[in-house]
């Protein structure tokens, strides 16, 4: 399967900006472990949300992937730009829309690795709907719209999961049940302004191997397609042998959110995933994206590009 260089890039970034707002919608019910100072910090940011209705950023991307229908690949982008947000309704979980109402222009240094390697500066413009691209080698803009790209990248879903109520505080209660633990450490200088590290970090192969219990408390056994539930349950305990996520926030000191980093590692068995998907071979994921944010509240525009 070819993989588009600036396609995985976008995709990537994208699922960042529709996360990003939701990580200023934050505890109502801060965990146990973080201090007084600390919640307030998260506090505070949450009434702050308006000024990540725009902003310049800075980000770094690292993936690497085995299996998924590839003989693997890795990726790598560092790079700068701006958002504007101004448009995009806060609750929205259909990129679509989303892609829609963004203004968006990134210019990065990116490689591919991999069946199509790929390397050099891309910058990318997103403004009424369209997706403007400037690849390696390219003289002049590519343009699609916000329709045929996401068809041609097969793409075209809702996104529907809030990393907030994975990784956040809205139910932070539930989390640490699960075996999240949160932490706060001194974090970097963002902007000139000192921040706090607030990280949740979740394991969940525990819980993925208390589904494989012959019983699970709750559940009454004798329920209409419960042998086909335990079935499903316990290859899907079977299947994935690691999953490892954390989400870190960096709290300004000024009462707003300055960043965050994102860090996934998943393997999942393929003999496992195939009594489950149909799909065969092992799977390797390695994911981190971190993103430090500037100029918050400040208008940026995006222009549409000549050639």
């Amino acid at each position: 399967m070819k993989v588009s260089l600036y396609k995985l890039v976008v995709l990537t970034l994208l699922a960042v900006l529709v996360v990003a707002p939701a990580f200023s919608v934050l505890a109502q019910d801060c965990p146990s472990t973080l201090s007084a100072e600390d919640c307030a910090l998260v506090a505070a940011a949450s009434k702050n949300v308006d000024k990540l209705k725009s902003f310049a950023m800075d980000f770094a991307v690292e993936a690497a992937a085995k299996g998924l229908g590839t003989s693997g690949f890795t990726l790598s982008a560092k790079g700068s730009g701006g958002v504007d947000l101004s448009k995009v309704d806060a609750g929205s979980d259909d990129i679509a829309e989303v892609l829609e109402k963004i203004a968006l222009r990134v210019i990065m240094d990116a490689s591919l690795t991999g069946d199509d390697a790929q390397a050099g500066e891309i910058e990318i413009r997103i403004v009424d709907g369209q997706i403007y691209t400037k690849s390696p080698g390219d003289d002049e803009w590519e343009v699609q719209s916000v329709s045929e790209f996401l068809e041609e990248s097969e793409f075209n879903l809702e996104l529907g999961l809030n990393l907030s109520d994975v990784l956040g505080f809205s139910e932070s209660a539930g989390m640490e049940m699960l075996g999240a633990q949160y932490t706060a450490t001194d974090g970097p200088t963002i902007d000139g302004v000192k921040t706090r590290a607030i990280k949740a970090s979740l394991d969940l192969k525990p819980f993925f191997e208390s589904l494989a219990m012959p019983s699970i408390p709750g559940l009454p056994m004798d329920v209409p397609n419960m042998p086909e539930t335990g079935n499903f349950l316990s290859n899907l305990a079977k299947a994935f042998k690691k999953v490892l996520l954390s989400a870190t926030n960096y709290y300004g000191v000024d009462g707003t959110l300055r960043g965050f980093k994102l860090e996934a590692a998943v393997e999942a068995d393929g003999s496992a995933l195939a009594a489950l998907t149909g799909l065969s071979g092992n799977i390797e994921l390695i994911l981190t994206i971190d993103v430090r944010l500037s100029k918050l509240g400040e208008p940026y525009k995006v222009e549409v590009p000549t050639n």
